[in-house]
């Protein structure tokens, strides 16, 4: 079931696992908001319509990669170096907080945020996130 406001977008998700549940510390609301403000922007991203694809994979130092991918537009190089500074924005009506926010809670939670484009050939998001550690609230994946 297609649930995107455009209907021209399709999407699929992969979760690759060996027999063990993929989880991770952090604040579930947090985390959260930054998975859907990045996956909105990948939505956004595909005006006619395209392919959003998200994986999850443990890695092997455990840690926990996240890859959202989408088929849009892509971002020229000379701007990815700029992604996630404050109030830095490519949309019409943006403010530049939202990547910004997205990195920041990434890097709160001892994670690293990764992109990847080519303007015209779609870009992906690469979140690697540590595993769980007894200590802190954990969130299922």
């Amino acid at each position: 079931m297609n649930r995107f406001p455009k209907s021209k977008i399709s999407a699929s998700f992969a979760i690759i696992q060996k027999n063990h549940p993929l989880l991770i510390s952090g604040q579930k609301t947090q985390l959260t908001q930054a998975f859907i403000h990045i996956i909105q922007n990948a939505i956004d991203s595909m005006e006619s319509g395209g392919k959003l694809a998200v994986s999850i994979e443990k890695s092997a130092r455990e840690t926990l990669c996240i890859v959202i991918k989408d088929s849009g537009c892509g971002i020229d190089s000379k701007r990815i170096p700029h992604i996630g500074e404050p109030f830095y924005t490519t949309k019409e009506r943006g403010v530049g907080l939202g990547l910004t926010i997205c990195n920041k809670i990434i890097n709160e939670h001892n994670g690293f945020f990764h992109v990847s484009s080519e303007e015209n050939d779609g870009t992906s998001i690469t979140i690697t996130l540590p595993m769980k550690t007894p200590e802190l609230y954990v969130v299922e994946v």
